[in-house]
């Protein structure tokens, strides 16, 4: 809502600058200009997307639909990946609004939220990629932070239960820190029956969350929107990782790459749809995420009850690697003396 929006509805110029994080002699500047009825000049500037006109006109062309709007996120996403372009998602918007008009309905509704309070993961399947010994099946694990949109992407052959939790382990040390809640699919390594709020969730999985100091929430099932953000970034991995090689030397080389690869896309300017850019990131990262030193240092040491307890107190990332424990992990429960389970690797 705008600040002349509020007015209207008579709220106060300090509530309005309290909700919206401005200085109140901010609010008074901006409806005092609209009472003068003063133009704003960079209504007069050219559009940035103005130079790829044809590409778009082309696009809209082949993506657009009669009872739908034309989805302008997708469409800088194209502009990105293909012709390198790099001003923001909000650029792209005002240039279809101006050339198309604005639209009767919405595309979709976002949700947004504060930052470092959600983060949303799910797989992405690659069939065809070469590590080394010829094209083989591989996945991605993809965890996106909801506010900054800052992504990590982590490898892997499988997706037991191990792998599950060790691509968790390896992306929050990407990301810096911890989030307060992780929105899931329904997998099976998540899931132990059931789906959404109404299923049950795995008991090593439960174990892990609260060691490790985040809530689980399984998104509906056939909802892929309810975790769109992830969605969206595998969506956008695929395309990304279009102009890499085919073959890599181990599965190590094809992580680097892609490590490489998101740091150079996560450092464009205003690479997300918040129109936050690093400043966003940065923020997420410091303020509402456990520090990145303590992950890192949780990560050093060994796996066991004990290092478990020590980091469920300190708030920091146990590793969980498939060569560090060799057997499957189940919940142990606790003895009658004692009031906390603990996670056994015997078998």
């Amino acid at each position: 809502m705008t600040i002349e929006v509020l007015s209207e509805k008579h709220v106060p110029s300090r509530a309005i600058a309290r909700q919206l994080g401005v200085a109140e002699s901010t609010v008074r500047y901006h409806l005092r200009r609209s009472r003068e009825g003063a133009v704003d000049g960079r209504k007069e500037k050219t559009f940035a997307a103005a130079f790829l006109a044809g590409v778009i006109d082309a696009w809209c062309a082949e993506h657009g639909r009669s009872d739908r709007p034309i989805n302008a996120l997708d469409l800088h996403e194209f502009l990105v990946r293909v012709h390198g372009y790099r001003s923001s998602y909000k650029s792209v918007l005002r240039y279809l609004r101006a050339r198309f008009g604005r639209p009767r309905i919405r595309t979709w509704r976002r949700v947004e939220t504060p930052p470092g309070a959600q983060s949303q993961s799910d797989w992405g399947l690659f069939p065809d990629l070469d590590v080394g010994a010829g094209p083989e099946r591989l996945s991605a694990f993809v965890m996106v932070l909801s506010f900054s949109r800052r992504s990590a992407v982590v490898w892997s052959r499988r997706e037991d239960q191990v792998s599950w939790l060790a691509c968790h382990n390896r992306a929050f040390e990407r990301l810096g820190g911890i989030p307060a809640v992780n929105r899931i699919d329904n997998p099976k390594t998540a899931m132990l029956e059931g789906a959404g709020a109404w299923g049950t969730i795995h008991p090593t999985y439960a174990a892990y969350a609260r060691t490790v100091g985040f809530h689980i929430d399984a998104c509906a099932p056939y909802e892929p929107q309810q975790k769109g953000k992830t969605e969206a970034k595998v969506r956008l991995c695929r395309g990304l990782f279009a102009s890499l090689p085919r073959r890599f030397d181990g599965i190590e080389h094809l992580q680097h790459e892609t490590d490489e690869r998101i740091e150079r896309w996560s450092g464009l300017p205003e690479r997300n749809s918040t129109s936050q850019g690093l400043a966003a990131s940065t923020l997420e990262r410091g303020t509402a995420c456990r520090a990145r030193a303590l992950a890192r240092a949780a990560l050093r040491r060994p796996l066991g009850a004990a290092g478990l307890g020590h980091a469920a107190r300190r708030g920091t990332v146990p590793l969980l690697d498939a060569h560090d424990v060799p057997h499957p992990l189940r919940l142990v429960p606790p003895p009658a003396s004692s009031q906390r389970a603990r996670l056994d690797d015997s078998g």
